[in-house]
């Protein structure tokens, strides 16, 4: 009996494990920098916030994403409302959250931490 409580435990952690999220920490630094304002389901408020799922940064210039959440963004629909810059978040953080909101609402594509470090090469000598 006590081998069958073993293997019952052990299974049961296993099947906990793979059934975690991944990018764990790019959830943490959403759920801190971000979900204010893109809410927990990534939908954002309207016109105020963008809604995240299928939007064209995950969809079409994730080149552009390390940068835009970097330096920040002033909307386009409303002059009193403006992405924060995040100039705190290092870019192994910065890969984990890109990598966490594709997975969650984009193409499910992964980004090293290099191409992070070539997108902010980039803005950074703009």
């Amino acid at each position: 009996m006590t081998k069958f409580k073993i293997i019952l435990v052990f299974g049961s952690i296993l099947i906990w494990a793979c059934s975690e999220e991944p990018y764990t920490q790019g959830k943490q630094i959403y759920e801190a920098y971000c979900l204010n304002c893109h809410m927990e389901d990534g939908r954002g408020l309207g016109a105020l916030y963008p809604n995240l799922e299928n939007s064209a940064y995950l969809n079409g210039k994730q080149d552009h994403l390390a940068c835009l959440i970097y330096n920040g963004v002033q909307s386009s629909k409303l002059a009193t409302v403006a992405m924060p810059a995040h100039y705190d978040i290092k870019p192994a953080g910065m890969t984990n959250l890109i990598n966490f909101i594709s997975y969650r609402w984009g193409n499910k594509s992964v980004l090293t931490l290099q191409e992070i470090n070539d997108q902010l090469d980039q803005c950074l000598r703009k």
